[in-house]
């Protein structure tokens, strides 16, 4: 038999339809609000004394941030999809829901 390449969304459909995963499971685009909330929580965590390759990890709580109209669907996406993302960019930026309810946003620094 002939191996065939299938997409991501072809393979949910299959895991879904055979009940593997169910519909909130399923990998979805990360909405403009998320990714922008994200970065913005990015863009106030790092300093100017950050050096180019250097990498960040910082973990924003619900207590400090939780009041903030983005950070509860950001934190329910993420977890909506595994408990992690990424958004593409200069530089990467990571983002976790940890399971005490804060976000922690990894990367590497970049100065470009």
């Amino acid at each position: 038999m002939k191996k065939q390449l299938i997409t991501e969304a072809e393979k949910q459909r299959m895991q879904k339809l055979a009940g593997i995963i169910n519909e909130e499971q399923t990998i979805q685009p990360i909405p403009e609000e998320i990714e922008e909330y994200i970065i913005s929580l990015f863009d106030m965590s790092i300093s100017d004394e950050e050096e180019d390759g250097e990498p960040f990890k910082e973990i924003f709580d619900k207590e400090g941030f939780g009041d903030e109209d983005g950070f509860e669907p950001t934190y329910n996406f993420i977890k909506s999809q595994g408990g992690s993302i990424t958004i593409e960019g200069n530089p990467d930026i990571t983002a976790k829901a940890l399971e005490d309810g804060s976000i922690e946003l990894s990367g590497i620094h970049s100065l470009d």
